[in-house]
């Protein structure tokens, strides 16, 4: 399988879902405490070990990538996503699909 970028289009539906949603759940449980400190050191520290996750990243798929990689990183939002820029796929979504690869998230939200 050859290696290749994901267009930019894409990218950031992908990955900043599931950073958000990690973060507001691990903020949630932090809530609990009632203490502002708290959640203030959780989103410090989770804002540190995102940015070194991307940094490590960014130096592999540099390495990688070169010149390719540079390119689509200038165009592409590094966290938040820029919905303007966003455009629709060219295959439409297949409900059958979903459900056989996201049975085990379909059957969290209906319990």
């Amino acid at each position: 399988m050859r290696s290749r970028l994901i267009p930019a289009a894409f990218i950031p539906w992908l990955g900043t879902r599931s950073i958000w949603g990690n973060y507001l759940i691990g903020l949630g449980v932090t809530l609990i405490s009632l203490n502002w400190w708290v959640p203030t050191i959780y989103t410090l520290g989770f804002w540190l070990y995102c940015e070194r996750i991307m940094a490590a990243e960014e130096k592999f798929l540099t390495t990688k990538f070169d010149e390719t990689f540079t390119n689509w990183a200038d165009s592409t939002p590094a966290f938040f996503p820029r919905s303007l820029k966003w455009q629709a796929p060219e295959l439409e979504i297949s409900l059958r699909t979903l459900l056989r690869r996201e049975c085990t998230g379909v059957a969290l939200v209906v319990l």
